[in-house]
């Protein structure tokens, strides 16, 4: 009995030594022993290797749409059904003009006369002796609903509202409604500070993965700027206002989840700038070719001073000039809106801002009257009635003296029934810079719900001052959406 206990005390003996001999033996060929930790495993890029879409040259620019027959004395109005107005608006493109309306002229003491539509469906209107035509469109529905706009004294040109009823007309696919959703690989990157911001496309991004000196984005969305689905991207990484750095791209034909890869390769020049009178503390910065239907977003400032400030240029883009937009919202009062465009070799810009300021709107069923409370007149006044429920009843655009003059606008007699119920009202009031450019008329047209283009295609520079308000918080956030903001 003794000899065999003596025989299992060895045996587990023997097993002992020999578990604690693969033990050392384990650990020596991990390269460790008790005071040494497992060699972590490398990480797993967030960033993907595989080879990303080639890029195209970039864009050629495009010979300008010239509007057929040009007139410049009189007012030339089309109505035709919003679903068919698509791609790059024109008045002459080949959209579906609406019956749903009915357009009067005014005449002799004030009444409005029916005018007829011409065989190509265009309105025409003869200016009165102050070079201003008078004329209204009241848009009837198939269910009845009435619309009216009301253009009070306009300048010659191109107009066009819409009828928003349904039809039978299958609109093609808008060159601009195709976004997709890419991944972009950045690559060259600097090294980033605490503060440093990346924008892609204008647009601040804070989600980038970093590794190294490389970036990644996913589910960016890109969306075509011509009828050609050319897409553009440009990355800008900001360190500070004095080191921007950027790279871009020109594309075709993208995919959704195409990888994209940009080079940050280029150094922005520096620009100061000064105004004359306050900004909003944040600016946008859009490129612009002559010719080219495309205008490339680029940057979006931080909050920055009112009165001056820098921008960055971007040389490598070979730009024509740079649309400089501020914004500036009070809900109390209202919304600024100033765009400049400064021509791509300037070495400084000293912008002079017309001080456009409307207060105390006031709406009944027989005029809307406001308050010029700025230094400077506006050159058109546009309004938007609404009733009750938030729809749109009326609007009208005005340059006649009197009315900007007085601060009020009397509707017409006859279409006082449709404003019973009419309880809110926005007001724009816009005007240019001394360079007689009048495109600040056709931003001021978009917030009442038309178009308007001047008789020839305008070459001077794009400069406008809009002030929004309303006569109440909620209409003029229901404004804001109305168009996108830089």
């Amino acid at each position: 009995m003794k000899k065999i206990t003596s025989t299992f005390i060895n045996l587990r003996q023997i097993m002992v030594s020999f578990n604690l001999l693969l033990i050392i033996l384990f650990l020596a060929s991990c390269g460790g022993g008790s005071n040494n930790s497992p060699a972590p495993l490398p990480p797993v890029s967030k960033i993907p290797i595989t080879s990303a879409v080639l890029p195209i040259p970039p864009l050629l620019p495009i010979s300008p749409v010239v509007p057929v027959n040009s007139n410049p004395t009189k007012a030339v109005l089309r109505h035709v059904y919003r679903n068919t107005v698509s791609g790059d608006l024109q008045p002459d493109a080949n959209y579906v003009d609406s019956d749903n309306a009915t357009v009067e002229k005014r005449g002799v003491l004030g009444l409005y006369f029916e005018v007829n539509r011409e065989p190509d469906n265009r309105y025409i209107i003869e200016a009165e002796s102050n070079g201003l035509a008078y004329f209204k469109v009241t848009n009837i529905r198939p269910n009845g609903f009435k619309k009216i706009h009301n253009f009070y004294g306009v300048l010659p040109g191109y107009y066009m509202t819409l009828d928003g009823s349904s039809n039978n007309f299958q609109a093609p696919d808008s060159p601009f409604s195709p976004c997709k959703n890419v991944a972009i690989r950045i690559v060259n990157l600097p090294v980033l500070l605490p503060n440093s911001r990346i924008i892609i496309n204008g647009a601040l991004h804070s989600d980038a993965v970093i590794e190294q000196n490389k970036g990644y984005l996913n589910q960016v969305s890109l969306c075509p700027g011509d009828a050609n689905k050319h897409y553009f991207i440009s990355v800008v990484v900001e360190n500070s206002s004095t080191d921007i750095r950027y790279g871009f791209n020109y594309y075709q034909d993208l995919n959704d989840n195409d990888l994209l890869e940009i080079n940050i390769n280029q150094q922005a020049d520096i620009v100061p700038w000064t105004s004359d009178q306050e900004l909003s503390k944040n600016y946008g910065l859009n490129g612009v070719v002559t010719g080219l239907s495309i205008q490339q977003r680029l940057y979006s400032s931080p909050s920055g001073s009112k009165f001056s400030g820098t921008f960055p240029k971007f040389t490598a883009l070979v730009l024509t000039s740079y649309r400089f937009k501020s914004d500036s919202t009070d809900l109390s009062i209202g919304i600024d809106l100033n765009t400049r465009e400064i021509m791509a070799d300037v070495q400084q810009a000293n912008l002079t801002i017309n001080d456009i300021k409307l207060n105390n709107v006031s709406l009944t069923p027989l005029e809307l009257s406001w308050e010029n409370i700025g230094n400077d007149q506006p050159k058109v006044v546009t309004g938007t009635i609404f009733d009750s429920s938030f729809t749109q009843t009326y609007a009208f655009m005005s340059m006649d003296s009197d009315v900007i003059n007085n601060g009020e606008f009397t509707f017409p007699l006859e279409d006082l029934p449709l404003l019973i119920d009419s309880t809110l009202a926005s007001l724009i009031g816009g005007a240019g810079t001394a360079n007689g450019n009048s495109r600040y008329l056709g931003e001021s047209a978009l917030y009442s719900g038309f178009l308007y283009w001047p008789p020839q295609p305008e070459t001077g520079l794009d400069n406008s001052d809009l002030f929004l308000t309303a006569t109440g918080n909620d209409l003029l956030e229901l404004i804001l959406g109305f168009k996108d903001f830089p």
